[in-house]
């Protein structure tokens, strides 16, 4: 028996985005909401469109007639991304880095990093942890940005 059906209207995606722990709103918008730069879900004149929005830009990537297929064009497009997964647990610069590597390894969540170089002797690293093992670090992440 599949418990987690494949979303057919809007809603039903943004549900499903937020159960999976993939609602990542500085990427993903499906609630028809701008953001700044990802993709999204607009309606214009009842036409459905997955576009992207780079800044103030937004390009219509494909468009359709109704609901259910751009939900199912937009949940294929999701999960075929592996960043998708990934939740920003936040930047840190080599002095704060093994001191936040070190609390989540003793929850013994995976995590990925990558660099951000800020300047000649300014390297930053962000981590993130997968899926809903973001909600296992929101005690980490409320202390760094507190």
């Amino acid at each position: 028996m599949n418990t987690n059906p494949t979303p057919k209207t809007i809603a039903e995606l943004q549900q499903w985005l937020k159960t999976q722990c993939h609602y990542n709103l500085s990427y993903y918008n499906i609630d028809g909401t701008t953001i700044y730069e990802g993709y999204c879900i607009k309606i214009v004149d009842g036409v459905y469109q997955w576009c992207f929005h780079d800044r103030s830009h937004r390009e219509v990537v494909v468009q359709f007639k109704n609901e259910k297929d751009i939900v199912s064009y937009a949940h294929k497009e999701i999960t075929s991304n592996s960043w998708t997964k990934n939740n920003l647990v936040g930047i840190f610069k080599r002095h704060e880095l093994n001191t936040i590597l070190k609390s989540i390894n003793k929850l013994d969540i995976t995590y990925n990093t990558d660099q951000l170089f800020y300047g000649k002797d300014d390297v930053r690293t962000r981590v993130f942890v997968t899926g809903c093992d973001i909600k296992k670090v929101t005690h980490l992440i409320k202390s760094i940005y507190k």
